[in-house]
């Protein structure tokens, strides 16, 4: 199969081989449509992931499911999927009381991940959705799980809300709070003088940080009034710095926003009630990828998308014992 692999020499598409022994708790999905996201730059770059040795990247997928281990009910094959990138370790106290893994590893940083022709994965990672939803879409419930988060940060409708950021990652919070009846929203692009008015000093409950830098965090903690609720969003390699002498005489509230529900996210995705066109770029094939990771670089106005499979003509099954025989990951 084909595989956007990255390697100490460097980002290439290589041929490897299909995953074919599955654990008993795992399945194989065949990727039609995969999103280029930031962690994946960074994992490009060499500042994420393995230093040694190879990675296959991506972890924002849509697919159907093509082969499935010996405990995976045979239903799931052929559904349409989202994929949770978070991979439970299954060891530790959290995966063993059922809630949510304490250390999980990443789709495409610590585990092979979807940028390629098929992935394997736990089943418990699969988020399945409706089968006439775009493929698009599908892909994006990811972004939109993530940012979901924000809802279930402490924050209000009633309240005054500043989304701080540029390009599709501010627009699409702006617009996921907007779908929970939050209307009283105002975006900020510090680096953009079009983009506004700076907001008024002390008068925000809340503000959402989208991939700020200094001056953007400065911005924040000025708009918002004494004991105010700072929502991180982004997941950036390189330290923020934060002026503690103007957010601790005002007792703000630092908050870090991971993942919401993905099944909310598969819903609201699925509802229509986000217009997410006007953040989608047109697909491009996997060969394309050296000019979709060049385009990604010059700014995030738009999401990236790879086109990558196409609906499989039949479905695979591995028996139970060829299942049950194969390695655990």
């Amino acid at each position: 199969m084909r595989a956007l692999l990255r390697s100490p020499a460097g980002v290439e598409l290589v041929r490897v081989a299909t995953p074919r022994r599955l654990a008993a708790d795992e399945v194989l999905v065949q990727v039609l449509m995969a999103g280029l996201c930031r962690t994946d730059c960074y994992v490009a770059a060499g500042q994420l992931g393995p230093a040694e040795g190879a990675r296959i990247l991506g972890h924002e997928l849509a697919g159907i499911v093509v082969d499935r281990g010996a405990d995976v009910p045979p239903e799931l094959l052929g559904a349409r999927v989202s994929v949770d990138p978070r991979i439970r370790c299954g060891v530790c106290p959290a995966c063993t009381t059922g809630s949510p893994c304490g250390s999980p590893g990443f789709l495409g940083v610590d585990v092979d991940g979807g940028f390629a022709d098929y992935v394997r994965l736990p089943a418990a990672s699969l988020v399945r959705v409706p089968g006439e939803l775009d493929a698009r879409a599908v892909a994006y419930i990811e972004p939109v799980a993530a940012t979901l988060a924000i809802v279930g940060a402490g924050i209000r409708p009633e309240e005054r809300g500043l989304v701080v950021g540029k390009g599709r990652i501010a627009a699409l919070a702006a617009a996921v709070l907007r779908s929970r009846g939050f209307s009283r929203i105002h975006s900020y692009d510090p680096s953009d003088p079009a983009s506004g008015e700076r907001p008024v000093a002390g008068t925000f409950d809340f503000a959402i940080e989208n991939g700020v830098d200094r001056a953007g965090m400065t911005a924040i903690i000025d708009a918002l009034r004494p004991r105010g609720r700072v929502i991180v969003k982004s997941r950036r390699i390189e330290p923020l710095e934060i002026d503690l002498l103007a957010l601790v005489p005002k007792e703000l509230h630092l908050v870090a926003a991971y993942y919401g529900s993905f099944s909310e996210a598969a819903s609201l995705v699925a509802s229509g009630t986000l217009d997410l066109h006007p953040l989608w770029a047109e697909p491009r094939p996997l060969e394309d990828f050296s000019a979709v990771f060049e385009e990604s670089r010059r700014g995030e106005g738009r999401k990236l998308f790879f086109t990558i499979g196409a609906e499989p003509a039949a479905l695979l099954e591995l028996g139970p014992c060829a299942a049950s025989s194969a390695p655990s990951r």
